[in-house]
């Protein structure tokens, strides 16, 4: 039973570093689309760390099928997908937050460099007379 709880946990495992490596192309994705594409970019990233937290279940209860004397191993490397998992969250976040910042700056810039672009014009017409 163990063996097969092994083979079982390392899958778990293999999935949820698979999800977490392409949970990173979609959040660097992300940083170059705007918009639309940026929010799916950024919801994409999101169901793949929601996948991961549900292997992270799967692999508790595994964890748990093992016996007591040879636990620690698996605990270690569910520990360090949940590592991996918590600092995923974070960037997801941070991302999230830089995303609305940059919105709200960006139609405030938009506004200023109107009246930017205005006031060099204004300078221009300065310089030719």
């Amino acid at each position: 039973m163990a063996a097969f709880g092994q083979t079982v946990f390392d899958t778990y495992e293999e999935e949820a570093n698979t999800s977490l490596a392409s949970f990173e192309q979609e959040l660097a994705q992300s940083a170059v689309y705007a918009g639309n594409e940026k929010a799916a970019k950024l919801h994409n990233a999101e169901v793949l760390l929601a996948q991961v937290k549900d292997v992270l279940d799967q692999m508790a209860i595994e964890v748990r099928t093992v016996p007591r004397k040879e636990r620690a191993p698996y605990e270690q490397r569910k520990a360090a997908v949940q590592t991996a998992y918590d600092d995923a969250q974070r960037k997801l976040k941070k991302t999230r937050e830089d995303a609305n910042k940059a919105k709200l700056l960006g139609a405030g810039a938009g506004a200023a460099g109107g009246k930017e672009s205005a006031s060099r014009t204004g300078e221009r017409t300065d310089d030719a007379a």
